[in-house]
């Protein structure tokens, strides 16, 4: 993990000219020898401030568990671990809807694996929310799998398989916000970070 953290830092103006050079990092340092043990090793030797940074901030969703290894805000990546949920589990939710991201993002897969599927989607106009989206690639994706997914594209995660396990880049947010898309309703969703609202937040209160 230190070396991955630190070809990163060199090639920092490399990914902030081109962000795919991070998933060729990315896939340089994790090769067949790509295994949680690695990431375990480098967790486990933090001291425990570091520790805390971890976990303070790292979120759950309805899917996994995003941990959140490292983030310096000087740098255009974050480094995150995906720990998947047994399926069974899952509610109906972002992850499994038609959706897209913020941020531009390569991930490996460390253990288990996942369905992923991309889709082509046609706007509204005004484009504010989607019309259709069209399933046009699917692939069961397992260990030492490498994906790299922009922020404009809509995909979706239908299922995992217990003990999936995925090490993630992430570029900076490049939109304001997501949108998720249910075909079964046809209905948008635009999903706003909390980050993004504490503006609002105070223009609400000053209201009342």
């Amino acid at each position: 993990m230190r070396e991955l953290v630190a070809a990163l830092r060199r090639d920092a103006d490399r990914i902030r000219a081109d962000w795919r050079h991070a998933a060729t990092v990315l896939a340089d340092w994790s090769g067949p020898d790509a295994a949680p043990g690695r990431v375990a090793g480098f967790l486990r030797e933090l001291p425990a401030p570091a520790r805390g940074a971890v976990t303070a901030g790292s979120r759950e969703t309805a899917t996994h568990f995003a941990w959140c290894l490292v983030d310096e805000p000087d740098q255009p990546v974050s480094v995150w671990v995906n720990e998947y949920k047994r399926p069974h589990r899952w509610p109906s939710s972002y992850a499994n809807t038609v959706h897209n991201h913020r941020y531009d993002f390569c991930t490996r897969v460390l253990a288990g694996g996942y369905r992923h599927e991309r889709y082509r989607v046609v706007w509204r106009q005004p484009a504010v929310r989607l019309a259709e989206a069209t399933l046009h690639q699917q692939a069961e994706v397992g260990p030492g799998d490498l994906l790299v997914v922009p922020a404009d594209s809509f995909h979706r995660v239908p299922t995992a398989r217990d003990g999936t396990m995925t090490l993630l880049v992430k570029m900076r947010p490049r939109f304001r916000h997501s949108v998720s898309f249910d075909p079964a309703t046809g209905s948008t969703q635009v999903h706003i970070p909390i980050e993004s609202r504490f503006d609002q937040l105070v223009a609400a209160l000053d209201s009342e």
